[in-house]
């Protein structure tokens, strides 16, 4: 069995389906790490010592049953971290880690996928938001980062709207749970998700 496939005990987990009660598919081209005995995880944020000893860590989307180092072109540092360089990924999200449906595809740094961006045509069009609500709401999001986290919810990063008083949030799954809380509590706001559906 491929190192990449998840265990097979049974448990109880919430999926995304889509409306025909298949598992919504996921996919992303990014870089997985994945520290000595730890986790192999999309990383969004990272300690690393220096690029010499790679011996940190890092947080972001954790990856049930991936061994980094089974991934074709998979480089390991003299600190036992592993990394994939550039992949594609498919999978579903239970709200606590991503589960491969296939394996990873080693891909060229040109096909990473670009983090998403916000619309800013339809922020200017947002009536009655103001900066001071902007800032309220960038403060609340800082400080309920481990509450989200604990929701599923991922922030990879946030931050003003380009000239605009709405709040654009980027995070790893913009699934339709995420954006209604997040535009719910943190209003104004736009949220990109960096994981796409699969078509």
């Amino acid at each position: 069995m491929a190192n990449w496939v998840s265990s097979s005990v049974l448990v109880a987990l919430v999926v995304a389906c889509t409306p025909t009660g298949q598992p919504v598919l996921y996919t992303a081209t990014v870089d997985v790490m994945q520290p000595s005995g730890g986790p192999s995880t999309v990383c969004l944020g990272s300690w690393i010592k220096s690029p010499s000893e790679m011996t940190g860590g890092c947080w972001g989307v954790p990856i049930a049953g991936l061994d980094a180092a089974s991934v074709p072109g998979a480089q390991t540092f003299s600190g036992g971290q592993v990394e994939t360089g550039f992949v594609q990924l498919v999978g579903t999200w239970d709200r606590h880690v991503l589960r491969l449906t296939r394996a990873p595809a080693p891909m060229p740094a040109s096909a990473a996928t670009a983090a998403p961006v916000c619309d800013v045509a339809a922020a200017r069009a947002v009536h009655g938001a103001s900066y001071f609500a902007m800032l309220d709401a960038m403060n609340k999001l800082g400080s309920d980062q481990l509450s989200l986290q604990s929701r599923g919810i991922i922030i990879f990063e946030y931050g003003e709207c380009p000239l605009t008083p709405v709040l654009f949030i980027e995070v790893a799954f913009a699934d339709p749970d995420t954006v209604s809380y997040l535009t719910t509590h943190y209003a104004p706001a736009q949220v990109g998700g960096l994981f796409r559906e699969v078509a």
